[in-house]
């Protein structure tokens, strides 16, 4: 493994920057290599110093982000199915779609709302 990850740089090194490709090889690095961001990001920044750590940075927040939306988003499901009984199919395919922003506000109203249909009512919506 040490021997690949000292072939870092200069794989990233031959990236086109601020490309798709980019993201998806530095995504798949993170994700299915487990290669750790402190380390992704050391040979980023050698292979491309003042881009590398915007280059891994990007991509990690992403990954965050996406955790944090799927976390939020389960948990609106099991507070609407604590409160309102099984869900209809439509639900948990809507929630897969929001926003964090979006998860966050109909969890507020899920808190206190007297039926489902009045979670989703008059919030933002796909």
């Amino acid at each position: 493994m040490e021997e690949k990850l000292g072939r870092l740089p200069a794989v990233l090194a031959a990236l086109p920057d601020g490309t798709d490709f980019e993201k998806q090889v530095v995504l798949s690095l993170i994700g299915v290599w487990s290669v750790r961001v402190a380390v992704l990001t050391a040979a980023a920044e050698a292979a491309k110093p003042g881009r590398g750590k915007t280059m891994v940075g990007q991509v990690a927040q992403e990954l965050i982000d996406k955790g944090e939306a799927r976390g939020l988003a389960n948990s609106l499901r099991q507070l609407l199915e604590h409160r309102f009984g099984p869900l209809a199919q439509a639900v948990p395919v809507r929630t897969e779609k929001a926003s964090p922003a979006e998860l966050g506000a109909w969890f507020t109203v899920a808190l206190r709302a007297a039926s489902l249909a009045a979670v989703f009512e008059g919030l933002a919506s796909d």
